[in-house]
């Protein structure tokens, strides 16, 4: 059995979490995280998000992925644009990568084979 991908929803539009919410819950093997309040530390370390999709304004680097990744060093951090469909990655490696354009469906087919990627690294 596929272990379960813990996916976290943080600062974005309403109408784009709603969108995001149903492309993860119509996945098998992923399940949405909540935090009780808009707080990280609301989730415990021990209960980190695998990953965590943040909302972001096109061309702003805020640091919030990298205050994400100090709570949470070994979940992965994706940034999509709250105007657009461009998505970025935050590793603690550090690294980032951009991914362009994309539609839901491949944002969480991403998602799945980043974190199951990053499984078998951490494993071998």
């Amino acid at each position: 059995m596929t272990p379960t991908i813990r996916v976290l929803f943080r600062e974005m539009p309403p109408l784009l979490r709603d969108v995001l919410e149903t492309a993860v819950c119509d996945h098998d093997d992923m399940e949405l995280v909540r935090a009780a309040t808009s707080d990280p530390v609301a989730v415990p370390a021990t209960e980190a998000p695998d990953v965590v999709v943040i909302g972001q304004r096109k061309g702003m680097a805020d640091g919030r992925a990298a205050r994400l990744l100090s709570q949470w060093p070994r979940s992965v951090i994706v940034e999509i644009e709250v105007s657009g469909r461009g998505v970025r990655m935050h590793e603690l490696t550090p690294q980032q990568t951009e991914f362009g354009e994309m539609s839901p469906r491949e944002l969480v087919d991403t998602i799945c084979a980043v974190v199951r990627c990053r499984g078998a690294r951490l494993d071998a």
